[in-house]
C-alpha cells in the first residue's frame, strides 16, 4: 500500500472516508463535495482499492490540491478492505463515511451536530436521487438525544426505516471503534456495512438524531441484489449475525417479530437469489437442486416466510413454491422478471 504523504501537527475533527473503485466518471463530484463543506476542520481519506480506471490519478489530483486529503493505493481487496484500510490511517475525533457514486451537501458535517452535543453516534436523514428524480428522507423533524436509557426504542425504530443497513449518514467516535476493535468483515459481501453499525451501536450509550438531510445517495439502476448472484450460506451468516446483534441490543426473546418490515426485506432478498439461480444456472435441473436445497432453512424461519408475511400475489407464488417443494412456478417467475419486465419498461421509457 502507497500513501500520498503529508504532515501536518493538527489532528482533523472529521475524518470522511471514501472508497474507490472504478469511479473517474462521478469521483469529482463527490470529492469537490467534500471540500465544499462549510465545516472546515476535516480530512478526506481516498483509498483507491486497485482500480483499474482513472480513479487513482484523480485522487493523486486532489491530494497535491488540497491538504487536507490523504491518498491510500492499495490491491483490489473490495469496499470493507479499502474501508478498514482507512480506519487504520484514521486521525479524527470522528469518522463518516462517503461512497464515491454519491456527493454531499455544502452542510453534511455541521448538520450531525456534534459541536451542539456530545455523543457516541450521530445520525441524520438523506436524499435519493434516481436519474432526475429525488425523494427525501427525514430521520427526525427536530435534534433528537437518545440515551442508554432510550437506546432499545431507538434502535427498534431505525432498523425499521432500514436506515442502519449502510455505514453512510452517520458519524462514529473513532475512539470507540479502536477500543472495541471494530472493522468492515472482509469475508463476505453481503450485508457487511448493516453488521458494522450493528456492531458499533452495541457498544454505542447515546445516539443524536438530526433532521438534516445533506447526503445524496445515487442510485444509477447497476448491478444490485437481484442481477447478483450471492452464495445462500453468505445470507444465512447475515441473518444469524444480526439476529444475535438484535438480541444484544434489545435483550428480549422472541425478537425475530419487531422487525417486520427488515424482515420482508430480507426474505425477498432471499427469494430473489433463488430467481436469480433459474436466471443464471446452466441447466434447470441445476436451478431445481439450488432451491431443494433451501427448503429446510426457509420452512424453521416462519418469521421471515410465514403465510402473513408476504402481500402480493407474486410475492405468494414464490414462497409457496418453495415451501411446498415446487420450484417450477419460481422458474416462471424468473422468466418473467427476465423479459417480460424488460419489455414493459422499454415500452414506459418510449
Amino acid at each position: 500500500m502507497s500513501e500520498e504523504v503529508k504532515t501536518t501537527s493538527h489532528a482533523p475533527k472529521v475524518s470522511v472516508i471514501v472508497p474507490v473503485y472504478k469511479a473517474e466518471k462521478y469521483l469529482r463530484k463527490c470529492v469537490d463535495s467534500i471540500l465544499a463543506q462549510t465545516f472546515k476542520d476535516f480530512e478526506v481519506l481516498l483509498v483507491d482499492d486497485g482500480s483499474p480506471d482513472g480513479s487513482g490519478a484523480i485522487c493523486d489530483e486532489y491530494a497535491k490540491k488540497d491538504p487536507r486529503v490523504r491518498v491510500f493505493h492499495k490491491e483490489n481487496g473490495g469496499v470493507s478492505s479499502a474501508r478498514n484500510t482507512a480506519l487504520n490511517v484514521a486521525l479524527g475525533k470522528y469518522v463518516t463515511m462517503v461512497d464515491a457514486d454519491d456527493f454531499i451537501g455544502p452542510s453534511f458535517l455541521s448538520d450531525f451536530g456534534f459541536v451542539l452535543r456530545e455523543s457516541d453516534f450521530y445520525l441524520q436523514g438523506y436524499v435519493l436521487v434516481s436519474g432526475d428524480r429525488e425523494s427525501k428522507f427525514r430521520v427526525a423533524p427536530e435534534e433528537l438525544f437518545i440515551g442508554h436509557k432510550a437506546f432499545a426504542t431507538f434502535y427498534i425504530r431505525e432498523e425499521e426505516t432500514i436506515i442502519l443497513n449502510s455505514p453512510w449518514a452517520k458519524l462514529y467516535r473513532r475512539d470507540l471503534i479502536e477500543r472495541c476493535r471494530l472493522f468492515f468483515d472482509e469475508r463476505i459481501s453481503l450485508g457487511e456495512d448493516h453488521l458494522f453499525v450493528l456492531s458499533y451501536l452495541v457498544h454505542a450509550k447515546s445516539a443524536f438524531i438530526t433532521p438534516g438531510t445533506s447526503y445524496h445517495y445515487v442510485k444509477d439502476g447497476g448491478e444490485h441484489l437481484t442481477r447478483k448472484c450471492h452464495p445462500f450460506d453468505n445470507l444465512k451468516y447475515y441473518y444469524a449475525q444480526v439476529l444475535a446483534f438484535r438480541k444484544t441490543l434489545v435483550g428480549r426473546s422472541r425478537i425475530e417479530t419487531l422487525f417486520p418490515k427488515w424482515n420482508y426485506m430480507f426474505a425477498n432478498m432471499f427469494l430473489g437469489q433463488i430467481v436469480v439461480r433459474f436466471r443464471q444456472s446452466p441447466s434447470l435441473a441445476v436451478a431445481l437442486s439450488s432451491v431443494k436445497a433451501q427448503r429446510d432453512w426457509v420452512l424453521s424461519h416462519s418469521e421471515l416466510f410465514g403465510p402473513d408475511v408476504f402481500v402480493s400475489t407474486c410475492d405468494r407464488l414464490r414462497m409457496r413454491a418453495v415451501r411446498d417443494g415446487r420450484p417450477i412456478p419460481l422458474f416462471l417467475y424468473a422468466v418473467y422478471v427476465r423479459y417480460v419486465r424488460s419489455v414493459l419498461s422499454r415500452i414506459k421509457r418510449l
